[in-house]
């Protein structure tokens, strides 16, 4: 078993009840565990390296390897001097069971390559660059001039290199070769991944090329999700799935660019998604089909204007064929790609592809910047760590801490301080081991850097935060002094001065950082957030995915019992089945369909849903299309009456009358989901309903609340919202039909809590009609309320839910979503 220094109690357990008792084999051991101690450094994992310890002490014989195959002579000896009688685990009893001792190695034969520093090879090549303490004390200030220094020296190195005074050197006698050192020679391993943008940035201030190397996948980027909402466009060209992709990473439009945007415009980026949405149903690769789009709305050259776009740009170049390589292995047809890479997406890997992510992030010509826990096991020719002073300040803090007890111990609350004792041990040993596997990334020479007499976030002086730089101290027997710190290894301060001019700025400014934190309330929600109870975030949302935007979010698809169906008549759509893909179909041929149009609709319908499915052969195309056509016709044959005697009739609706798929998007302030229920509530006292209080975990938010309206119409000089469900029968009707009648779609209602739904659209939509009528808007005149269509169950009397918000009740919801939100403007 590798790895074994990052094993925990109850893995050796399992392991030692399986092979302790076996016997030898003749060729060696039967069980053998491989590790190094020294870098047990994943304890926030799990980890447990008295596990290990265990099994070291247990184990019938022990092998190490004297010899370092990896770096150069000249670090090994740097390194073996630096932790020279150093004990890396003592996190117990401080007993030699619990002990990791460094052991020296040698060297094994020498390295391909060595750097060389003015002529002279014998340079000491593990360097302390002491900085001077901040004068306001802050870590934040000294976190800077780290960063500052660091990327300073790092530039100064490559102005050497380019000088010939620094250089790597490989062969021997007549055979020897030089090179320069480059960007791609160095790494930069840091604390964290914000330190690791922050220095980013710090060297493109420098004009020097640095990436930031993540051991996560390439699909959890905003890159992937960008290249999702262009398959979604392809396939269903729709304005949230063109906006969002305007908006992302790879145009950044603004508000006003936005709204710059002429019809024109428009209906160019519409029909260019028809056109590739068609080229790829006919057979045409994905990837040829995103460089396709990339020319025409010039994104190449956007991208290739930004700081950072060569970068991105290979990212979606890679996206893209990582997709088309999916697509053709897995035999997927235009849809399910689009639902498979949202499968990846979302969960942040490539399904077995590593060679291919790997592949996305390298990048041979940048300096590598990489958290220390990510950098074990890797290797690079130079090394600098800025913030490795620092290590204790955030893991030894009491926020970090949790507190866990065995409640079949009845003295589990007798060692409170023995607890804390052993856990700022273990950590402070993870902490050295942590500086161990960061210093000893370095095949050729390393840096870190320490910050001196910088007062804790206690408050209390003369006491460095870091563990690290205390350890410096103990280990060698010295004190705190109270001047400034110096260094151990000053041999490198003694060499040829560093200097050079700094270089031309880039052509293209860097961006500014944001000055300020965004609070995390602000952002853009919707009805299907709220009503799950979560705020939403920039995460891609499957109902978008699927093109349903604000969709049932309760489940409502249970089939019901076979004994109910056989006595029961067919309910419309039975051929169709339960789940997001049939209520993707319904909608988009509703969307599509011309009511006062019978004669197109069984078009309309068969090129819908051969899309949406295309298994099952001609006659189960036929039956689908036979059933969506009887359904049209019940929806309009089946009129209803709105009130003041007013008849509703879809079968006069024409186009000019509607809005199919109505999109709002409007600014809320400190959104108050309980006061919306709480109007819902009162609501439904008033028409005689019964609404049970329902529990919301949502936030106070700020920012957009969106949405969109299946189907905004005017009839009868009323204006009305109407929503299409395709809900099943409830499990709990014994009879289906009565799901659809007016107490089994109230269940529905409740189910899905479609009632919050009609109480935001109603207030987006007559902020629409106030905005569209002016002076002229009456609310008796002109609002016809809301109606849910229940597809499935519409027949004499079913299906048709119709009620009305007060214009008292909408300005309360429209007040509780901020300060009046429905007036501020809808767009």
């Amino acid at each position: 078993v590798d790895e074994f220094q990052d094993t925990d109690a109850r893995q050796y357990a399992i392991f030692k009840t399986l092979f302790a008792a076996a016997e030898v084999r003749e060729d060696g051991p039967y069980f053998a565990m491989i590790g190094d101690p020294k870098q047990s450094i994943y304890g926030f994992r799990g980890a447990d390296i008295s596990a290990y310890l265990e099994a070291r002490n247990d184990a019938d014989a022990r092998y190490t390897l004297p010899k370092n195959y990896r770096s150069e002579a000249a670090m090994i000896e740097a390194t073996n001097a630096f932790f020279a009688g150093s004990d890396l685990g003592s996190v117990k009893s401080g007993s030699a069971a619990d002990s990791i001792p460094f052991d020296s190695v040698t060297a094994a034969d020498q390295t391909a390559e060595r750097l060389i520093f003015a002529g002279e090879d014998s340079l000491c090549r593990l360097y302390e660059r002491a900085l001077e303490t901040p004068e306001d004390d802050k870590v934040k200030t000294a976190h800077e001039t780290s960063a500052q220094q660091m990327t300073r020296d790092v530039q100064s190195l490559l102005q050497l290199s380019a000088e010939g005074r620094v250089y790597f050197e490989s062969g021997s006698g007549e055979h020897i070769q030089r090179r320069p050192v480059h960007e791609g020679d160095i790494a930069v391993l840091v604390d964290s991944h914000k330190e690791a943008a922050h220095i980013q940035h710090e060297f493109q201030n420098r004009g020097i090329l640095a990436v930031r190397a993540k051991t996560g996948s390439i699909l959890d980027s905003e890159e992937a999700k960008d290249f999702l909402y262009f398959l979604m466009a392809c396939l269903n060209p729709q304005d949230r799935t063109i906006n969002y992709l305007l908006i992302g990473a790879l145009y950044r439009k603004n508000d006003a660019e936005m709204k710059s945007l002429s019809d024109f415009e428009r209906r160019e980026i519409y029909e260019l998604f028809t056109v590739l949405g068609h080229k790829w149903r006919e057979g045409a690769a994905v990837s040829l089909l995103w460089m396709q789009f990339l020319d025409s709305l010039s994104a190449r050259e956007r991208l290739l204007r930004m700081s950072d776009g060569e970068r991105r740009l290979t990212n979606y170049l890679h996206i893209a064929e990582y997709a088309q390589e999916l697509e053709r292995t897995e035999g997927l047809s235009p849809e399910r790609l689009r639902d498979r890479m949202l499968e990846v997406i979302q969960a942040g890997d490539a399904s077995g592809q590593d060679e291919n992510l790997v592949r996305l992030e390298s990048d041979g010509r940048a300096v590598k910047i990489m958290t220390m826990h990510s950098s074990k096991g890797l290797e690079f020719p130079i090394v600098f760590l800025p913030s490795l002073w620092q290590k204790g300040v955030k893991s030894l803090s009491k926020k970090d801490q949790r507190l866990v007890t065995d409640a079949q111990d009845p003295d589990c609350f007798d060692c409170f301080q023995t607890d804390k004792d052993l856990l700022v041990a273990q950590t402070s040993a993870e902490i050295l081991r942590l500086g161990y596997v960061a210093i000893t990334r370095a095949v050729h020479f390393c840096v870190y850097y320490n910050v001196r007499d910088l007062p804790n976030q206690h408050g209390s002086s003369n006491q460095a935060d870091g563990w690290f730089d205390q350890w410096l101290y103990q280990q060698r027997g010295e004190t705190y002094p109270a001047g400034a710190y110096p260094g151990f290894l000053d041999e490198l301060r003694d060499a040829t001065p560093i200097a050079l001019d700094a270089p031309e700025a880039p052509s293209q400014p860097c961006q500014r950082s944001l000055g300020h934190t965004i609070p995390y309330s602000y952002q853009i929600t919707s009805y299907s957030s709220l009503a799950r109870g979560e705020i939403a975030s920039n995460d891609v949302d499957p109902s978008v995915a699927a093109g349903m935007g604000d969709r049932p979010v309760g489940p409502s698809e249970e089939p019901m019992p076979a004994e109910a169906e056989a006595s029961e008549p067919d309910l419309l759509l039975e051929a169709f089945p339960g789940g997001v893909r049939t209520g993707t179909c319904v909608h988009e041929v509703l969307e599509r369909c011309d009511f006062t149009q019978p004669e197109q609709w069984p078009r309309v319908a068969t090129a819908v849903i051969a899309r949406n499915f295309p298994d099952g052969g001609e006659a189960a195309l036929e039956q689908r299309v036979a059933q969506m056509v009887d359904l049209i016709e019940r929806l309009t044959h089946s009129p209803w009456e709105q009130g003041s005697g007013k008849v509703v009739d879809l079968s006069t609706l024409s186009p000019q009358a509607c809005i199919a798929e109505m999109e709002f998007y409007f600014p809320v302030e400190q959104v108050d989901v309980a006061q919306l229920e709480s109007i819902i509530q009162s609501w439904a006292q008033r028409v005689g309903l019964d609404y049970p209080p329902t529990l919301y975990r949502v936030r106070p938010i700020d920012g957009y609340l969106t949405g969109s309206v299946d189907l905004f119409f005017t009839q009868a000089g009323r204006y009305t919202l109407l929503d299409w469900k395709t809900n099943r029968p409830l499990p709990q009707h014994q009879k289906r039909q009565c799901s659809y009648d007016r107490a089994g779609m109230h269940q529905h209602m409740l189910h899905g809590r479609y009632y919050l739904q009609a109480l935001i659209y109603s207030v987006a939509t007559t902020a629409y009609l106030r905005q569209r009528l002016g002076a002229a808007f009456d609310w008796e005149t002109h609002v016809g309320g809301f109606v849910y269509c229940f597809v499935r169950g519409v027949g004499e009397g079913t299906g048709w839910l119709h009620e009305s918000f007060s214009e008292a009740e909408v300005r309360a919801a429209a007040d509780a979503l901020g300060q009046n939100a429905g007036q501020k403007g809808i767009a």
